[in-house]
C-alpha cells in the first residue's frame, strides 16, 4: 500500500521514522477505522421454510463475531480488532536503509521494503451479512445462540431444518501494490430436524476476488481503508448470496 504516511510527504515521513528509530521508538504505524457492515439486500424470493441457523466457530471456543483475519497469521481472536478494519505498516527495513544511505535512499526503497499487515474482521462482516440475507430470504429463520437452550428454541420455533455454517478458510493478501485479494471457503450442514444424520447433507461455497484496487500512491490511509471495507462487504455479500441460493434449493419440498 502507499507509504506516504498520511498527510506527511514521503521524505518528511521517512525522516521522522529515522529519527524515531535513533531514539529507540518502534517503526510500525497502525491505520484503523471503525468497521462498517453495509446493509445487504438480496433479490431472492422469500421462502416460508423455517430454519434454525448456527454459526460455528472457526477457532475452537471463539465466537465468529470476534474472529479476525490478517495476511500474517490467519485467523485470530480479538474483540477490539473485530470492531475495526485497516492495516499496519512496518518500516524497519526502510529505516535501516535510510540510516545507512540517507533519506533519499530510503525513499527509493520504500515501495519494496515496507511490510504491510492487512487486518479484516471477516467474522463479524460475514455474520452480519448472512443474517441480513437470512431474514429476507427465510423470514421465519432463527439464529441459534450456541448454548443449551438451542434445542428448546428449535422446537418452539417449529424449525424444519437446522443449518450449521462455518467459515473453514479465509485469506487476504496484497498483490500487486495497492490491490487486495480475498478467498473464502464456507461449509454448510443442512440437517432435517428430528431425522437421522444420514438424512442431512453438506455443501461448500468457495469464492475469490482478485486484484481489487483500493487506491494509488496518492491515496490517504483513510481512503485505502474505506475501499477495503467496501470490497470486504461486497465479497461477503457474494458468499452469502450463494449460500442462500443453495439453501433454498436444499430446503424446497
Amino acid at each position: 500500500m502507499n507509504w506516504r504516511g498520511g498527510k506527511l510527504s514521503g521524505l518528511a515521513f521517512l525522516s521522522l521514522l529515522i529519527v524515531l528509530a535513533e531514539l529507540g521508538t518502534g517503526c510500525k504505524v497502525a491505520n484503523r477505522r471503525p468497521l462498517q457492515v453495509a446493509p445487504f439486500k438480496t433479490t431472492l424470493t422469500a421462502s416460508a421454510q423455517k430454519l434454525a441457523v448456527q454459526f460455528d466457530d472457526t477457532l475452537p471456543g471463539t465466537n465468529l463475531n470476534v474472529t479476525v483475519w490478517d495476511n500474517a497469521v490467519g485467523p485470530f481472536a480479538d474483540a477490539k480488532e473485530a470492531k475495526q478494519i485497516g492495516y499496519t505498516q512496518n518500516y524497519n527495513k526502510v529505516v535501516a536503509v535510510g540510516m545507512a544511505g540517507g533519506v533519499a535512499a530510503a525513499e527509493a526503497a520504500a515501495p519494496y521494503l515496507i511490510e504491510t499487515r492487512i487486518v479484516i474482521p471477516f467474522g463479524p462482516i460475514f455474520v452480519g451479512t448472512l443474517q441480513s440475507g437470512l431474514h429476507q430470504t427465510f423470514p421465519g429463520a432463527m439464529i441459534l445462540t450456541n448454548d443449551a437452550s438451542d434445542g428448546e428454541a428449535i422446537a418452539a420455533a417449529q424449525a424444519k431444518y437446522r443449518v450449521n455454517v462455518r467459515v473453514a478458510d479465509f485469506r487476504v493478501w496484497e498483490e500487486p501494490l495497492n490491490h487486495i485479494n480475498l478467498t473464502a471457503k464456507v461449509t454448510c450442514r443442512v440437517q432435517p430436524v428430528g431425522e437421522p444424520a444420514e438424512a442431512g447433507s453438506t455443501f461448500e461455497v468457495q469464492r475469490q476476488a482478485t486484484k481489487q484496487k483500493i487506491g494509488s500512491v496518492m491515496s490517504t490511509s483513510g481512503g485505502f481503508i474505506r475501499k477495503m471495507n467496501e470490497i470486504a462487504n461486497a465479497f461477503a455479500g457474494d458468499v452469502a448470496t450463494e449460500i442462500l441460493e443453495t439453501l433454498q434449493k436444499k430446503t424446497t419440498p
